[in-house]
């Protein structure tokens, strides 16, 4: 779906400034599928990525978080298409596409918001917005897709919860990536002295996209 941004969004900064310490356990792809697979999940799962994602990330979303695909839920390659997001509470916006194929693209933060990026309590927000100077057609592959898109809690060093860099990694790739930012969401965080789980909501938008 996403092909055009992976070629936009270039230069993560932030998570580029992450790999001084996620290098120092995870040297390269082969070694976090390795790590991932041995550790937290059966590599060997018929799960479809979108599938997977939907176990690890589905939660009572008490931030009340909506992530949706404008205007339609259906597109035709080559329509143009928006994504809006809007939430009862402040914070950090993580977004991630997952197509038919089950690859796996970061959309947000990207070089126009190398830093988290922070969405505030009941204000929308539109990508792309209009000043972006581009618009976002539907690509194939054809088939469904899903949006996910993750709300933190201010405070949370987001540089810390993805391990390596990326603009879009393929299927076999996404699940223990996925895997190991759930597991960073899921620990405990110290703020302001007192030591509790960590603040996150999680919601999917699904998708499609056909040549009829």
């Amino acid at each position: 779906m996403f092909k055009s941004i992976k070629k936009i969004f270039v230069g993560f900064a932030w998570l580029v400034a992450a790999l001084g310490t996620a290098a120092t356990l995870i040297i390269k792809w082969d070694d976090l599928i390795e790590v991932s697979c041995s550790r937290f999940i059966n590599c060997e799962n018929t799960q479809s990525v979108a599938q997977y994602a939907k176990e690890l990330f589905s939660n009572p979303n008490q931030a009340k978080l909506k992530g949706e695909i404008l205007p339609d839920t259906s597109f035709k390659v080559g329509e143009t298409m928006q994504m809006r997001f809007t939430s009862e509470k402040g914070g950090q916006l993580l977004v991630f596409d997952i197509n038919s194929k089950g690859a796996l693209t970061l959309i947000m933060p990207n070089q126009y918001y190398d830093e988290a990026f922070k969405l505030k309590a009941n204000q929308e927000f539109t990508i792309p917005e209009k000043h972006w100077g581009f618009d976002l057609p539907a690509q194939e592959p054809l088939g469904e897709g899903s949006l996910l898109t993750i709300l933190v809690e201010e405070g949370i060093d987001l540089k810390a919860i993805l391990p390596v860099p990326f603009e879009e990694i393929n299927a076999e790739m996404a699940k223990p990536i996925l895997q190991h930012l759930h597991d960073q969401l899921k620990k405990e965080v110290m703020l302001n002295e007192v030591l509790r789980p960590r603040k996150w909501a999680g919601v999917f938008s699904d998708y499609e996209i056909n040549n009829k």
